[in-house]
């Protein structure tokens, strides 16, 4: 998800300097106190020290990439998303090094092309890839066979005159079912839809969410990431990571980290924009672990700030901390070779790091 921030003071002032949040030009006004409900199981975050993590750079050769997005499918192929590159906008790269052997997709305004694309999802077996877009409302099949893509269906779950006319983020959880973020006027909230019968199953009650009318809702902004139903959100502006469950037609939530909750929407209220301090920007789940990204500094600060991955096993227990040593606003684990994969912001969009991750810690009894 491209997650650029801008956010306003009430005198509309933008902020544009922390690389994060919504990218569709929303304004934002003040709120008052939120509640939280129902109560959950709420855990600490990781207070041991940060193990630093020693990278090196790779060169992804073949193409102009200048990735936004990434996620791995199936254990041997990162697809990655360009927009930048508008001939081209999906590629696929095969082991470590990383091989560029398809690309697909492109930006225009065809009946197959794209113009806010983001990735929705994969196939944990096979090469099934899920590819939205925001403005249009579509979420499309795509499969990587061989050394091409094939587009095989595209779906509504949204777009103009929907409930869902902008869609800033969707998460597949199964061949039928993708959960839908989008903005209600109220809140910044999500839906789980049916996208195979075009029908909307249901919408939870987030347990964090400013009052009615709103106010800064768009402060409350979360990455989403999933595996096999399980689905878990980490807020940009709080220091707050929740897991909920999919089941029998519900999203149920199930613990959150992080016991101190510094509401975003008071900051706004008092005029102290500037103090907001950068969260989770990106989210990974494996079969048994969670990796999320954390900023921990203010907007004025992002660009200095060593990113730091906190990783938790899905009873909500703290497995490690790494520091990256440099701003980092994406992350991709391939836990087969123990490598982490970050995005950073040089010059060069086409340079990515490359990190040899410690040793996998026992498994626990109650990892997925």
């Amino acid at each position: 998800m491209d997650r650029t921030v801008f956010v306003a003071s009430a005198g509309r002032r933008v902020l544009g300097r922390a690389v994060w949040m919504l990218s569709v030009g929303l304004s934002v006004g003040c709120g008052s106190r939120t509640e939280e409900t129902p109560p959950v199981p709420v855990f600490p975050r990781v207070d041991r020290p940060a193990v630093s993590l020693v990278c090196d750079s790779i060169l992804l050769r073949g193409a102009y990439v200048a990735p936004t997005d990434w996620r791995w499918n199936g254990a041997d192929t990162l697809v990655a998303l360009s927009p930048k590159n508008k001939d081209s906008i999906l590629f696929a790269f095969a082991g470590d090094p990383l091989q560029l052997f398809a690309t697909g997709g492109s930006i225009g305004g065809g009946p197959i092309e794209y113009r806010k694309p983001f990735l929705a999802g994969s196939s944990s077996a096979g090469r099934t890839v899920w590819v939205g877009d925001r403005q249009l409302g579509r979420l499309d099949r795509w499969r990587i066979a061989d050394d091409a893509w094939s587009l095989e269906h595209q779906y509504r779950i949204g777009g103009p005159g929907t409930r869902y006319s902008v869609v800033y983020d969707a998460e597949v959880l199964n061949d039928s079912t993708v959960l839908v973020k989008y903005d209600s006027g109220e809140a910044l909230t999500l839906a789980w839809v049916d996208f195979v019968r075009d029908s909307t199953l249901g919408s939870p009650d987030l347990l964090l969410r400013p009052k009615p009318p709103g106010g800064a809702r768009m402060f409350y902004d979360f990455s989403m990431a999933s595996v096999r139903e399980q689905v878990v959100l980490g807020y940009l502006f709080m220091d707050r990571i929740e897991r909920w469950q999919f089941e029998a037609g519900r999203l149920v939530p199930v613990w959150a980290i992080g016991e101190r909750v510094e509401r975003p929407d008071e900051r706004v209220a008092a005029g102290e924009v500037d103090e907001l301090t950068i969260g989770y920007t990106d989210l990974r789940c494996s079969d048994s672990l969670i990796y999320a990204l954390y900023q921990g500094c203010k907007t004025d600060d992002v660009r200095s700030v060593h990113s730091a991955v906190e990783v938790y096993d899905f009873s909500g227990q703290a497995v490690s901390r790494w520091d990256l040593g440099r701003m980092v606003s994406r992350i991709a684990v391939d836990e087969s070779r123990r490598l982490l994969y970050a995005l950073g912001t040089t010059d060069n969009d086409d340079v990515i790091y490359r990190y040899r991750l410690p040793e996998r810690p026992p498994k626990k009894e109650n990892s997925l």
